[in-house]
């Protein structure tokens, strides 16, 4: 990923051989980040993904007030459900 892709991600990004993620608020035009011309011309740039663990429990509490909140449901979103939960192996 180019360094332009890692800022439009919205997420934390970092070269490769970096430990170091750095955060760039395209609102604040303020912001300032100290990169060489090898940097801004990487291909090697990774955003933070954060993976969060979902129980089954969790997973149909947050389903029934997603599905709460968005009236009408159908039966082709009872369908959904399940579909989702085997891709998330659930």
């Amino acid at each position: 990923m180019n360094l332009i892709e890692a800022i439009k991600s919205g997420k934390m990004f970092k070269r490769s051989d970096s430990r170091e993620y750095l955060e760039v608020d395209l609102a604040n035009t303020n912001d300032f980040v100290p990169l060489t011309p090898e940097d801004i011309l990487a291909e090697d740039w990774e955003v933070e993904e954060i993976i969060i663990p979902v129980t089954e429990n969790t997973f149909d509490l947050a389903w029934q007030r997603a599905v709460n909140s968005y009236p009408p449901s159908g039966p082709w979103l009872d369908a959904f459900m399940p579909i989702l939960k085997k891709e998330l192996g659930l």
